[in-house]
């Protein structure tokens, strides 16, 4: 599981690593909303990608 949690957040495995994982990402009370919003993702991503939804694209300013 860690690892997978390490791929949505873009954060590498290891001692060091797992140890911020768990402290930060994998809290027991927010699995199922977590979850949740992942799955949201998911359907909104395949909608875009499939064409079944066209993406909202924003234009930004070119200020930093």
């Amino acid at each position: 599981m860690l690892d997978l949690v390490a791929a949505i957040v873009g954060h590498e495995t290891g001692a060091k690593e797992t140890r911020v994982l768990v402290r930060h990402y994998v809290r027991i009370d927010m699995l199922e909303r977590k979850a949740h919003a992942l799955r949201m993702w998911d359907a909104r991503l395949r909608a875009i990608v499939t064409g079944e939804e066209a993406a909202i694209v924003v234009q930004l300013s070119g200020r930093a």
